[in-house]
């Protein structure tokens, strides 16, 4: 059943010449999808990257989430989305048949998504380039957040950066998993997530074909208020408005670190979100509390030492805070 399903995206793209770019330049805007970002403002500071086509990816009729990609680098710059509700994985529910974009190698073409098995493209990773290569497609929008449709929409390799097996692994544990926990306590109090996820540092070499492979893999979330005071905590009686952040290096062994917002915008150079609690110097460390106070409220399972393929991920651990400025 899985070989038969498809992904709708709509591309919106407008090409235009720009004098002294080689190949032009693809722009467009994220108008019709910016309900996946904080107040409807996707990142600043991105820009001025070359050969960026952006994304509103669609399955059935519906956006989904949407995607930076940059065509010279064949990977994303980053996926946003929002947390959709409480999603269980149900065991061997995985799907691993992954899509590509025709539209990004010929505007022209149909906005399916079809599987991958073409061998080449001169501006998007192929399944192709990633046999052999001793990297796995590591999901920025993540599988694990959704259930059904929205799992099968994540499934597009402008939704993936190459990752090894054991970096993919501890993405999961120390930071993924934890976002995923905190974005239920967020819509527990009738609030909203909304989570920025990208790659940073494109110096790690590349796989065949010139896909890079990125040096930093990071994740930004923003927990905002829809009006209720009620926090469902058993510790906080306070309204739940906080952001949170994470980042790994990719190319060692390290863990994902935990770090503020305001510090990954100031290490990428960029602004991701305009406007959120624990973003700015003032309330950093009332926005760090808050965050403390939530994850100690997480139980802490034994964990088990078991082998996992690339489709299954399980338990983990209490990151600690990073004080790096």
């Amino acid at each position: 059943m899985a070989f038969g399903l498809s992904t709708l995206v709509w591309f919106l793209l407008l090409a235009i010449s720009q004098p002294g770019t080689v190949q032009g330049r693809v722009v467009a805007d994220f108008r019709e999808c910016n309900s996946f970002f904080k107040d409807g403002n996707p990142p600043q500071g991105f820009e001025n990257m070359g050969n960026l086509v952006r994304i509103c990816q669609v399955y059935k009729n519906q956006y989904r989430f949407a995607t930076l990609y940059r065509t010279d680098l064949r990977i994303p710059v980053y996926s946003a989305y929002k947390y959709q509700g409480n999603r269980r994985m149900v065991k061997g529910q995985r799907i691993c048949n992954w899509c590509h974009e025709p539209q990004i190698d010929d505007p022209t073409a149909s906005p399916a998504m079809i599987h991958s098995k073409k061998k080449a493209s001169q501006k998007q990773a192929m399944v192709a380039d990633y046999r052999k290569s001793g990297y796995e497609q590591g999901h920025l929008y993540p599988f694990d957040f959704n259930e059904g449709d929205d799992q099968r929409a994540s499934f597009t390799l402008t939704n993936a950066i190459p990752m090894s097996g054991s970096a993919n692994k501890k993405w999961y544990h120390y930071a993924e998993k934890f976002i995923k926990i905190l974005a239920e306590k967020c819509q527990n109090n009738g609030s909203q997530m909304y989570v920025v996820t990208g790659s940073a540092n494109y110096t790690g070499g590349s796989m065949s074909n010139k896909v890079a492979v990125p040096e930093l893999i990071w994740s930004a979330a923003c927990c905002t208020s829809s009006g209720s005071p009620v926090v469902h905590s058993s510790t906080l009686n306070t309204k739940l408005d906080f952001s949170i952040a994470y980042m790994k290096e990719l190319l060692t062994n390290k863990n994902a670190t935990r770090i503020s917002v305001r510090q990954l915008q100031r290490k990428l150079n960029v602004t991701i979100f305009q406007q959120c609690r624990g973003t700015s110097q003032n309330d950093e460390v009332e926005n760090n509390r808050l965050v403390n106070a939530l994850l100690n409220e997480i139980p802490r399972p034994r964990l088990k030492r078991k082998r996992q393929s690339s489709c299954v991920a399980q338990s983990y651990i209490l990151p600690r805070q990073s004080n790096s400025k």
